[in-house]
């Protein structure tokens, strides 16, 4: 999951959510996901483009996630 062969992967933040999944954030990568088993889990955060209209230097920083914080009252996800 973590393969480092062709870039280096950045882990800044990792967060258990309350069915055991485990959520990373990587800089520059966005956000990967592993079962309790450590088995790798599909996601589809980040799966659709940024807006047209966002700046380019806004576009080419969307993956450098930092953070991640669960939402008890809601279960959202939030991420810096």
């Amino acid at each position: 999951m973590f393969d480092n062969k062709k870039s280096s992967t950045y882990i800044t933040g990792i967060l258990e959510m309350p069915d055991g999944d485990l959520w990373f954030t990587c800089w520059g990568i966005g956000v990967k996901m592993m079962d309790k088993n450590f088995e790798k889990k599909e996601n589809a955060i980040y799966t659709r483009p940024p807006p047209a209209r966002w700046p380019a230097a806004v576009k080419n920083n969307i993956r450098n996630t930092w953070c991640m914080s669960w939402e008890t009252a809601t279960g959202n996800v939030w991420e810096q």
